[in-house]
């Protein structure tokens, strides 16, 4: 999908209900523009702890094709 597109479905979705928490927020903002970005689902890591300790929402696994 057109990275576009998903802006304006995303800011559609967002018009008729605003996420209202952390989760939310990812599953219907997030997720779809990382995928439409070009990134698989295995290209994600989800709240895996990185070198310094942090537990970022996402990671973008260093091997992928973008």
């Amino acid at each position: 999908m057109d990275i576009k597109i998903e802006i304006e479905s995303v800011r559609a979705r967002c018009e008729k209900r605003i996420p209202h928490n952390e989760a939310e927020t990812c599953r219907l903002i997030i997720l779809p523009m990382l995928k439409a970005a070009g990134y698989d689902d295995l290209d994600i890591m989800e709240k895996e702890s990185d070198d310094a300790g942090q537990s970022p929402d996402y990671t973008i696994l260093h091997d992928t094709a973008h």
